[in-house]
């Protein structure tokens, strides 16, 4: 497994409606799996390659190229990429008031895989450069970081609705 990541919770105040602990991008071997019996954080993990298996909160999902998978505080999960074609990913872990809000408004309960998401890619690469930018500078951009979160949330909302729609149908 190779796993570069950034840990940004040093630049975070307690009062940040919005706070990016760290971001990531993790290549999986077969050996990669992660398992928390009462989940510290919330993540959204871009799988930009492989397959992989989610057991989350009794649910047992199979989260592969350009779907997104969402780790929530509190959850039980257990999360393992294939052993024949592993996970390539993006992440980000996240916590605060309007992440919170976020995902109580506009996620679904117990809605934990979000399918064809790959035009948030480049959402998760623009908070890779913006934090990269904040390192240089000092200053948090923290418009621009909500900016392409809403971005994420858009296309997750609309690939639901989709989702739903062609389960109706």
């Amino acid at each position: 497994m190779i796993e570069k990541f950034k840990n940004f919770t040093v630049l975070n105040n307690a009062s940040d409606p919005l706070k990016i602990d760290i971001v990531g991008e993790t290549y999986c071997d077969k050996t990669f799996k992660i398992e928390r019996a009462c989940s510290d954080l919330n993540a959204l993990e871009f799988i930009i390659d492989g397959n992989g298996t989610l057991d989350i909160d009794g649910q047992h999902l199979l989260p592969e190229k350009n779907d997104i998978f969402f780790l929530k505080v509190g959850s039980k999960h257990k999360y393992k990429s294939d052993g024949n074609n592993p996970w390539h990913k993006l992440w980000i872990v996240f916590t605060g008031d309007f992440a919170d809000s976020l995902i109580n408004c506009y996620l679904p309960e117990d809605t934990y895989l979000f399918r064809g998401c790959e035009a948030v890619k480049k959402y998760f690469e623009e908070i890779e450069d913006k934090l990269n930018y904040l390192e240089k500078v000092a200053k948090v951009p923290t418009e621009e970081i909500i900016n392409a979160q809403k971005g994420i949330a858009k296309v997750i909302i609309t690939r639901n609705r989709e989702n739903a729609e062609a389960m109706m149908n």
